[in-house]
């Protein structure tokens, strides 16, 4: 018997890690816990915990943040209330595997902690970058902390031996993200219509756009000027959401609530969940702004991905994205791209990079199979 904790601090890498969830919980050999902390138990950001509830028979346990603002200060204080909270639970707990996942500074706080209690780590989405933001140095520290490492392409797989991970414990299964599009049952546009209280028109954009957290930060001048140009769209409907929790995502927020009460087709979310999400990622024309869902998961879909600015800096793509600078004029002309008959020919073609088949599957036979009794300090191997 395994005693095994998935964590998860976001609707991001829940909507991940929900197959994973599942799967595990169905083998008799596994005692399975599932760690919820960060925006999943802020409402400012949707509560989105909620989620969970769908889970039968799963055993939960809520690791609880106190938020005050986006700050850097007071978010280091989030980070501190996580480790203090999980540090405990593990003491009391004593589990035999965690398995974490991606490049939040929460999930990062988690991986330190349990490495500290000398706790085997399994890092989903490890040596990939993202080179215009802070998540890129957190996500290769967290590879750093971690014994294991799940990969999703084999670019990331190099990338984790040139950082002097063991190479028979890094493997290569693709994204269980884009496992989930194939399994989950999917709403129609008439559902969503129905359930989201939106309506879809002659064509239809998903916006997800999140704080750029580099040295200069210009992020507010960024989302002006990406709404002005959806301001020019015609017979568009734009389903948002507000970004995750960090340093100017208040500011992002109080700017798309403004903006939201002036344009009737434009409808703005809290959180949508990860069914609602991939629903709608099916259902509209593309998504615009810079989510690694769009990176990652639309190409599934063979809809078109507008990636503007610099946070998905050196991410792998498929031939479905498009970049653009954050400006006016250049947003406008990428958008006008996405309909372009050349443009929507090439779309029926495109292959995920993502994709590999059974990821889910394969990831958790793989998981099981570990010999963590094996498991050492870890030792850095040079190439």
């Amino acid at each position: 018997m395994k005693k095994i904790f998935v964590v998860s601090s976001t609707r991001a890498d829940f909507g991940i890690l929900k197959n994973l969830i599942l799967e595990l919980s169905q083998k008799k050999n596994v005692k399975l816990t599932t760690i919820f902390t960060g925006t999943h138990l802020i409402k400012n950001f949707g509560y989105t915990i909620k989620e969970s509830f769908d889970f039968n028979n799963i055993k939960i346990k809520k690791i609880k943040v106190s938020y005050l603002s986006d700050k850097n200060f007071d978010l280091i204080k989030v980070k501190n209330q996580i480790s203090n909270e999980f540090s405990k639970y593990l003491n009391k707990t004593k589990p035999d595997l965690v398995i974490i996942l991606g490049d939040r500074f929460e999930i990062l706080e988690c991986a330190l902690t349990t490495y500290l209690m000398r706790i085997p780590i399994v890092h989903l989405h490890g040596g990939e970058v993202s080179g215009g933001s802070y998540d890129d140095s957190m996500r290769h520290a967290i590879s750093k902390l971690s014994n294991f490492h799940f990969v999703t392409e084999k670019t990331f797989k190099t990338r984790l031996i040139q950082m002097g991970e063991e190479k028979r414990n890094i493997f290569c299964y693709g994204s269980l993200g884009v496992d989930t599009i194939l399994k989950e049952k999917l709403l129609s546009k008439i559902e969503l219509q129905k359930k989201l209280n939106i309506k879809f028109n002659k064509k239809n954009l998903m916006f997800v756009f999140h704080p750029v957290n580099s040295l200069t930060n210009k992020s507010d001048d960024d989302l002006k000027e990406i709404l002005k140009a959806i301001k020019t769209l015609k017979d568009t409907s734009i389903i948002a959401t507000y970004s995750g929790l960090e340093n100017g995502a208040e500011k992002f927020i109080k700017i798309l609530k403004k903006y939201s009460m002036l344009n009737k087709n434009f409808y703005l979310f809290k959180s949508l969940g990860s069914k609602n999400f991939l629903s709608l990622l099916k259902q509209v024309d593309a998504i615009i702004g810079n989510s690694s869902s769009g990176i990652i998961e639309m190409a599934s879909f063979k809809k078109a991905t507008l990636n503007i600015g610099d946070r998905q800096k050196g991410r792998l793509q498929s031939k479905n994205t498009i970049n653009c600078l954050p400006q006016k004029k250049e947003v406008i002309s990428s958008i006008k791209k996405i309909y372009q008959k050349k443009f929507q020919k090439k779309l029926k073609f495109v292959k995920n990079v993502y994709f590999r088949r059974n990821s889910t599957k394969l990831t958790v036979k793989k998981i099981l199979n570990l010999n963590l009794s094996e498991v050492k300090i870890k030792q850095f191997v040079d190439i």
